[in-house]
Formats: structure tokens, sequence, C-alpha cells
């Protein structure tokens, strides 16, 4: 059904916020450009950090919790507070193509198997990719 087409969105939306494998982005400016109160003439390299803006408290009311339902209304954010996948001409052009090919690979393991998480708790850490701190095991139980 689209309502749950649409919850299964969410989902997909809520753990690539928390879990954005590259960590920033960097690019160039085009032309001069104000950001805020700060002047950033053409040419000068910025760095967007992914990891910081998917967890920044001013955008995400409890940042690490998993809440699908936060991304069923984006009105009121701004565009930037959320880019997995980039943004503007430079978007990742695999991001249909990987939204597809998550829903059927997480719809078939979803049917074939019951999971149980057998790690409490992890932290992220932030390098060129964002990895757990420790091994994360689970536990897979085959579907009668």
């Amino acid at each position: 059904s689209v309502e749950r087409s649409s919850w299964r969105g969410e989902r997909w939306h809520a753990g690539c916020g928390v879990s954005t494998r590259a960590t920033s982005l960097s690019g160039e400016a085009g032309e001069d450009e104000t950001v805020g109160e700060s002047a950033v003439p053409e040419g000068d390299g910025f760095l967007l950090p992914r990891w910081v803006i998917h967890r920044d408290e001013g955008w995400w009311d409890e940042p690490l919790s998993f809440r699908p339902e936060r991304f069923a209304d984006d009105e009121g954010r701004h565009g930037f507070a959320f880019f997995p996948f980039g943004a503007g001409p430079r978007r990742c052009i695999g991001e249909e193509f990987a939204r597809a090919e998550a829903k059927l690979a997480v719809a078939g393991f979803a049917d074939a198997y019951e999971f149980g998480r057998e790690t409490e708790t992890f932290e992220m850490r932030a390098s060129l990719t964002a990895v757990p701190d420790r091994p994360v095991e689970f536990t897979a139980h085959a579907r009668e």
C-alpha cells in the first residue's frame, strides 16, 4: 500500500541519516557567495560535514534515535539538514538504484528471517567512512 511504502521510505531515510557512510562532502565555490555572515570567495574550498549535520540537535530532536516518522514531513527543515547522497549537480547518480536495491534486499531478508541484535550498544567512529567501534553481532533465524 502507499502508506506502507511511505513508511519504508521513512525507515530508509532514518537509516541513512544515522549511519551515513561517507562522513563529509567537499567542494569549491563556483562563484562568490555569502553563507550566514561569512563571505566565501569564488574558488575557495569548503567542507560539509554530514556526520555532524545529520546529528545536529538544531535540526533533529534526539538525532541518534531511530525515528523514521521524522521523515514523514520535512516542512521547515533546511534542504541541507539531510543529504546522505549529496546534493546539486554532483548528487550521487546511484541514489535511486541504491534505494531500489536496498528495499529489495531488506524485503527479501525480512521475509526469510527473523533478526535479533546481540550487541546491545556501540558507537560510530568517523574516518573516511563511518564504522562501528566494535563488531556488531546479530542472530538470524529462518522463518517457518
